[in-house]
């Protein structure tokens, strides 16, 4: 990746609503090789746009990671396809896997435990995130 390729993308992490024409003014990068740096980031680094949204404000309070070992990971990544109470989900290795997971009541949380149990999820190890410090901040 190119210097201005990653001044253009670290400006957009920082602020996704920024034209790419301000940018390269105050970066003093040409106008005419910003269009085909966008291109390229686009096609090549960029996976997905997407808003970083406050869910508790939405009404689900429970902010919940949890840490598991999944005795048929092919289930359980299909379960995890599947399931609205997941916002993200990592497959950390062969067996183990790690899930954001979002609730509106402890009702909801434990119903979904009790199924990932049922479903041959042993060794959970549960982190209730009660603040969000920085979400998608790293720069390069």
């Amino acid at each position: 990746m190119e210097n201005n390729q990653k001044i253009i993308l670290n400006e957009l992490r920082k602020n996704p609503k920024n034209k790419i024409a301000r940018i390269c003014k105050h970066h003093n990068i040409p106008l005419k090789d910003s269009t085909i740096d966008y291109i390229d980031l686009r096609s090549n680094f960029i996976t997905k746009f997407t808003w970083l949204v406050n869910f508790a404000k939405l009404g689900y309070p429970i902010h919940v990671h949890l840490k598991f070992k999944a005795q048929n990971p092919y289930k359980i990544k299909d379960i995890i396809r599947l399931n609205d109470f997941i916002n993200s989900a990592y497959r950390l290795n062969d067996n183990n896997f790690y899930i954001e997971c979002l609730f509106k009541n402890m009702n909801e949380y434990s119903t979904f435990r009790e199924y990932l149990k049922d479903n041959d999820a042993t060794d959970i190890n549960v982190h209730h995130i009660i603040e969000d410090i920085s979400r998608e901040q790293f720069v390069f």
